[in-house]
């Protein structure tokens, strides 16, 4: 099982869409590395003003290329078990937990979380 990241943004209200799926049987479709695969943890980082990480989730489908001019190039896919964080982990915190991973230098794309610190991020987002 492997780890990967996925953005939102504050304007498109994507944290209220994530915590009305909470406990609900269907999920979203989002944007997500097309190196993800069914199982896969998704966490849900919301960009500037919230710059955090708000949400985590579960692969559900294998990610597909859309086809509409404006996300050609991103993979999309259903992910479900959409869980909150109790408290948002902001990137500057996270930046310091964690220096070795570079994604956080410039969060702009789904990427995979290096597998040396999925440990350490399980007990900030309470487990699988």
């Amino acid at each position: 099982m492997a780890y990967f990241t996925t953005l939102g943004n504050v304007d498109s209200n994507h944290q209220q869409q994530l915590a009305s799926r909470v406990g609900k049987p269907k999920g979203v479709y989002w944007t997500v590395s097309q190196h993800a695969d069914v199982g896969d943890i998704v966490l849900f980082y919301i960009t500037a003003p919230t710059s955090a990480v708000v949400a985590k989730g579960i692969v559900r489908s294998k990610p597909i290329p859309k086809s509409h001019e404006r996300y050609k190039k991103k993979h999309w896919a259903d992910i479900d078990q959409i869980m909150m964080l109790e408290s948002p982990l902001k990137i500057r915190f996270l930046k310091e937990k964690f220096p070795q991973w570079g994604w956080l230098r410039n969060p702009m794309v789904s990427c995979e979380i290096p597998a040396e610190i999925h440990r350490e991020l399980d007990e900030l987002i309470g487990g699988r």
